[in-house]
């Protein structure tokens, strides 16, 4: 699958079944940011408040990683609420 992506910047695997990837995609892709985050599934996130901002601060670190590899992500960055 990798192969198909040349142009990926960067992965964020999602849960501990997705992470089991990481040593892949180190191998195939040496050098690519990886960024494993939490799944978000409800009861997760929901019974444990860390793990959303776990899985925020994972795919912010995903965006710098591709702004600074120079590709477009498709996300801008949303200001933050005041209060």
């Amino acid at each position: 699958l990798l192969a198909l992506l040349p142009c990926l910047s960067a992965v964020v695997p999602l849960g501990r079944r997705a992470a089991q990837a990481e040593a892949v995609i180190r191998a195939t892709r040496p050098g690519l940011p990886i960024h494993i985050a939490p799944h978000p599934s409800p009861t997760i996130v929901c019974t444990h408040p860390s793990v959303g901002e776990r899985i925020v601060a994972a795919l912010r670190e995903a965006v710098r990683a591709v702004a600074q590899a120079g590709q477009p992500s498709g996300l801008a960055e949303r200001p933050r609420a005041s209060g």
